[in-house]
């Protein structure tokens, strides 16, 4: 069994005589006795006073950091058949020389020794210290412990009586390391399935043999001979592993690729900055605006092309903007539009709120239309400011999330197109890649203006194949055509990287060794050139000496080995900083890539204001961080996103919960004043810490922002993570009731019901009950309601109206607001039953009680709601007046959406009304508010109904010329349900036009696109159409077939009733047309008499018109026929 060492605690494996650790006899009291030439401090942290410091320096007493390092096993082969042979005095000698040994080699190559184990040890390549080519050094140090137990084994063969020898494991991954303890051994160690892999390797070994894992082959695969050994089992694993036996360096070793990332002058992108001077001149000289991409991997030098350009001389006839995505920052709405605009305005987060509304006034006085009081609330609400003006913030929040989205969209353009109109001006946006769908939005609705406006748009991403940025792309490739361009970076030669080196050091006489050692690891990619000669300078291999950098004599490179990863690399760097500047940093990379100097001074308070501007003085000579180009006082940015990366890694998730919580509390001391502004952060911040409490007090809010923006898939994930919080904290009612009421809002938008329902039912148990949340509960039972009647169980959705009208009998104030939701629903639903009176009075009511709240939101929707009432029954001059009431609200609330849907009614009512040239006027006018708003869906609509109105007004080929632009549209953007709507209309348009068989193709593809996507509202009018063609073409069968199915597809109603709609109207008049075809005069007559009362009472002249024509046809009386003919040509007429 395992035995306890009586003198260092260290626990030996069986069979051990004496302790492996510190030489003691296990079976005796501790001695003293020790080879006089290694101490037990030797035994417990073999290594130099200079790798010692480094160690300590390092973090060595650290309570945990995560590393990628590369773990080494070694043990004796045969241990037990040694000791056995051997006397106890010699294998003490042995034992104390072989752990010397090996312990030397593992600290040759910058290694650690973790533990030993008796007969070996374990050892750690890349913490605490970590290295750029951890696995190279292992496999170094495990090669040279076996040339030097070798040389042992030859040197005591005669009294060993056989030979030793050792195997060696070794795996590469992450692990948790840290301190455990504080004795001469220090105790620092690994935990992790990365070292059981490797003990499992070493144990596997055969004698004599290093194992290498696949990782850790991997990293130094051109740097080594191998031999491949498949499927080998470990001890305590049940599947099989693929590992490598070690044989030799390579006598000549491949190129090892570098890393990326580097700052650099400009070498080798020549061509790319003679492009985007062309742009800039064309900007400058023909007030030509463009859409330029500049693509690249990370480390390429995209930031760099983007920064000579700048540096260059710009006409001062233009105006330059940058604003910059970035990873912390992709939830937080228009951000990289919120940062581009301080830039614009030369203002930063410190700015006074007087001094910004003062500046986005000053430039909007110019800008087109003079609307410059209408856009100002919407950019004071973008950039987190409180809106100036009273009105205008009411009138904001009764805005849905789509209409608030449409004026932010709308007032951000017009103040960059007035500031280039007073100079041309060049947006240049950085990291797209990690830009949030809002800017993503923002940004493709605004290309168009590149096309009319002196706007110059330069986008810096990473690849960004399938993501949102790829459809703006996209978007951009297909509208803009020559107003669009892409310049893909690529690596740099051998020649350029020889240039760029020459350039950053200007050493001419480098020795051949040191250049191809720099330029080979570089691999073409500037970073990675770039931070190789910053560690070449912080090892000491390379220092400046009166002005001039030059190699040091004699300096080992080799050991230096190449970078496997650009984390191990930054690492190396992070690992040569003092303790509080490596915390500086920590705490710094938790805030940020970009950090406010107020909150990492606020998390870092313990540490002196003179102290902390000394370390980030030093860190900013070390090219770690820099001051933020506009504002350098507050604001500063890590170097390269991934050295913040890469030092957040090695944080521990209850370090990091820690920072988090620091950070988070830090932001609301430092932003007590706008927190609004900063909920996205807090929410997250705080859902990374331990302060789960405070997490979802902001991720609730940070919900309802996203879904006030229209951003519905970062909503539902905040209330979805608040959600998730509610059984870990304590919560109060009303955040149980936000959360779920939120996701069954979001839920309902996006048609999930039943789900939806369940979130209102769970808010509903939650505060049912209490007399405080009745306006709540009552709201709720509205919402299940709204779910049924959108699924169209009408008797359920009814149940669920009235039980919130009876929670409502409880509310001591009416609640008029609540009352005036409940009956425009109820009005809403017994439209849609067909009760078109009782419809009329609960909307009534409902705009009693919208009065009495004063919500002009709900009574515009019930004005609308009205005019469907009144459009149904055939009152079409009422409908008209509703409608336009509805129009007139809306635009006194700025709702210029709705304003736009409203006039596509009033065109749709005009339309039935005959008023063709009105219904004409009314559609242009939402076309042209359409357009303005950016919205396509709408446009596309617009063209649909505008061509049909065309074909009625006798106007083919403008007809057509709608109906195919918004086919066109529609493929576009891939909106099947408007593809669907627009072969439909096409076939309709074919059979006034009398094209039979072009309006079956268009039908039947309609047809197919209606039926993939469940839009079954539209199939009785495709029918319909269909049996039209069949009879145009005389082919009654299938035109019989048709009809059948068209008029199978209204539901049953009691003898004497009939369905009063213009579908079921347009079905008789084919039927009445078909029994004439087929000689059936009595049936044919009796439908078309049926079809003509329809159209009449359902104020259609256009229709009825047409059932008059069919009438005359089928009608064999000559007078009788003359008189429909008559009166149908005289409406024709009007």
């Amino acid at each position: 069994m395992a035995e306890q060492c009586i003198n260092c605690s260290f626990v030996n494996p069986p069979g051990m005589r004496f302790c492996g650790n510190c030489g003691t006899r296990l079976d005796a009291p501790a001695s003293t006795h020790l080879n006089p030439e290694i101490s037990p401090t030797d035994i417990g942290a073999m290594m130099g006073s200079d790798l010692l410091e480094r160690f300590h320096r390092a973090g060595l007493e650290a309570t945990g950091q995560r590393r990628n390092v590369t773990v080494l096993f070694v043990d004796i082969t045969g241990y037990s058949q040694l000791a056995r042979r051997i006397n106890d005095e010699d294998l003490y000698e042995l034992i104390q020389r072989y752990i010397a040994i090996l312990a030397k080699d593992v600290y040759r190559y910058d290694g650690m020794v973790d533990k030993f184990t008796g007969d070996g040890l374990m050892a750690l390549f890349g913490a605490p210290v970590a290295h750029e080519n951890n696995a190279e050094l292992a496999i170094r140090a495990a090669l040279d412990m076996q040339a030097n137990v070798t040389l042992l084994s030859q040197e005591l063969s005669k009294s060993l009586g056989g030979e030793l020898r050792v195997h060696i494991g070794l795996n590469s991954g992450s692990v948790i390391v840290g301190g455990v303890g504080s004795d001469l051994m220090m105790n620092y160690t690994a935990i992790g399935d990365t070292v059981n892999l490797a003990q499992r390797l070493e144990e596997a070994a055969s004698p004599g043999t290093i194992l290498v894992s696949d990782p850790t082959y991997q990293r130094a695969r051109m740097l080594f001979d191998y031999d491949p050994i498949l499927n080998v089992t470990p001890k305590g694993m049940t599947a099989p592993v693929s590992c490598y036996r070690v044989i030799r360096p390579k006598a000549r070793p491949g190129r090892v690729r570098g890393i990326e990332g580097l700052r650099a002058p400009m070498i080798g992108r020549e061509l790319e900055l003679h492009k985007l001077m062309e742009a800039i001149g064309a900007l400058a000289t023909y007030q030509q605006g463009q859409f330029i991409m500049i693509v690249g991997e990370a480390g390429l030098g995209k930031s760099r092309l983007i920064t000579e350009l700048k540096s260059l001389t710009i006409p001062i006839s233009i105006s330059v903007a940058e604003g910059q995505s970035l990873t912390y920052r992709r939830t937080i709405s228009y951000w990289i539009f919120q940062d581009l605009l301080r830039n614009l305005l030369r203002i930063t987060t410190e700015t006074p709120r007087e001094t910004i509304v003062e500046r986005l006034t000053r430039s909007l006085e110019t800008a087109p239309g003079g609307r410059a009081a209408e856009r100002l609330p919407y950019l004071e609400h973008l950039l987190g400011l409180p809106i100036s003006d009273a009105t205008a913030a009411q009138r904001i929040e009764y805005l849905d999330a789509i209409q608030l989205r449409q004026q932010i969209f709308l007032a951000v353009r017009s103040l960059l197109i007035t500031e280039a109109l007073v100079r041309p001006l060049v947006l240049i946006l950085e990291d797209l890649h990690w830009a949030d769908e809002a800017s993503l939005d923002l940004l493709q609705f605004l290309l168009d203006s590149t096309r009319q406006s002196p706007l110059l748009i330069m986008g810096i991403s990473r690849p960004y194949e399938k993501s949102k940025l790829g459809e703006v792309v996209a978007y951009a490739e297909k509208h803009l055509a020559e107003n669009y361009s892409i310049i893909q970076l690529q690596m740099l030669t051998p020649n350029q990287s020889n240039q760029l080196l020459l350039r950053l050091l200007a050493i001419h006489e480098m020795p051949a060794d040191l250049r191809d050692y720099i330029v080979q690891r570089a691999s073409g990619i500037p970073f990675y050139l770039e931070e190789i000669l910053r560690m070449l300078i912080d090892a000491g291999v390379l220092h400046r000496k009166a002005g001039q950098w030059q190699p040091v004599p004699g300096a080992n490179i080799a050991s230096l080995g190449v970078p496997d990863s650009l984390q191990s690399l930054i690492l190396a760097r992070f690992d040569r900083l003092e303790p509080a500047q490596r915390r500086i940093l920590q705490a710094a990379c938790v805030i940020g890539r970009q950090f406010s100097l107020p909150v990492l001074r606020s998390v870092l308070a313990p540490l002196k204001e003179s102290e902390f501007n000394t370390y980030l003085t030093q860190l900013v000579e070390r090219d770690f961080v820099l001051p933020d180009s506009e504002s350098p006082e507050t604001e500063y940015d890590f170097r390269h996103v991934i050295v913040s990366d890469a030092i957040y890694s090695t944080l521990l998730r209850r370090d990091r919960a820690e920072l988090h919580g620091q950070v988070g509390e830090a932001i609301e001391r430092t932003y007590a004043d706008r927190i609004d502004s900063q909920v996205d952060l807090l929410a997250r911040h705080y859902s990374w810490s331990a302060r789960k409490d405070r997490a979802l007090y902001y991720l609730i809010l940070a919900g309802q922002k996203a879904a006030r923006s229209y951003l519905n898939t970062l909503a539902r994930q905040y209330f979805q993570d608040a959600l998730d919080l509610l059984p870990r904290v304590n919560h109060s009612s009303r955040q149980a009731l936000q959360i779920h009421q939120g996701l069954g809002d979001l839920l309902v938008h996006s048609g999930e019901y039943p789900t939806a329902r369940q979130h209102y039912q769970s808010a509903f148990d939650r505060v049912s009950g209490d007399s405080e949340f009745l306006e709540d509960c009552s709201a709720l039972q509205r919402m299940i309601s709204t779910t049924y009647e959108r699924q169209g169980d009408y008797e359920k959705a009814l149940s669920h109206l009235a039980q919130a009208q009876e929670i409502l009998q409880l509310c001591p104030d009416g609640c008029p607001s609540e009352k005036a939701h409940i009956f425009n629903d109820l009005g809403w639903i017994q439209l849609h039953r067909g009760n078109p009176e009782e419809a009329e009075q609960s909307l009534k009511q409902a705009l009693i009680y919208a009065k009495d709240s004063s919500r002009e939101d709900i009574t515009a929707s019930i004005y609308n709601r009205l005019g469907g009432v009144y459009y149904q029954t055939g009152e079409l001059e009422q409908a008209r007046d509703v409608v336009q009431q509805s129009l007139l609200v809306r635009q006194q609330i700025g709702d210029i959406v709705a304003v736009a849907r409203s006039y596509n009614n009033l065109g749709l009512l005009d339309w039935r009304m005959g008023n063709w040239q009105q219904a004409l006027q009314h559609f242009q006018r939402s076309m042209e508010l359409h357009a303005t708003l950016g919205d396509v869906e709408g446009t596309i609509s617009l063209h649909s109904n505008m061509g049909l109105l065309m074909t009625d007004m006798g106007q083919p080929e403008e007809a057509r010329h709608h109906l195919e632009l918004g086919l066109s549209g529609a493929t576009q953007i891939g909106h099947s349900y408007l593809q669907g709507i627009s072969y439909h209309h096409l076939s309709r348009h074919y059979l006034e036009t009398r094209d039979w068989t072009k309006s079956l193709e268009y039908s039947r593809q309609a047809m197919e696109i209606f039926r993939e996507i469940g839009a079954e509202e539209h199939l009785v009018d495709l029918y319909a159409s269909l049996g039209e063609a069949w009879l145009g073409l005389n082919n009654l069968s299938e035109a019989s077939q048709n009809t059948q199915t068209a008029l199978g597809l209204f539901p049953a109603l009691p003898p004497g009733d009939e369905h009063h709609t213009p579908e079921y109207a347009r079905v008789l008049r084919l039927s009445g047309r078909l029994a004439q075809a087929q000689s059936d005069s009595e049936t044919a007559a009796n439908d078309l008499r049926r079809s003509a009362r329809l159209f009449q009472e359902l104020g259609n002249p256009l229709e009825s018109a047409r059932t008059l024509v069919a009438q005359a046809e089928s009608e064999e009386d000559l007078s009788a026929s003359q008189a429909y003919r008559a009166e149908a040509r005289a409406i024709f007429q009007q």
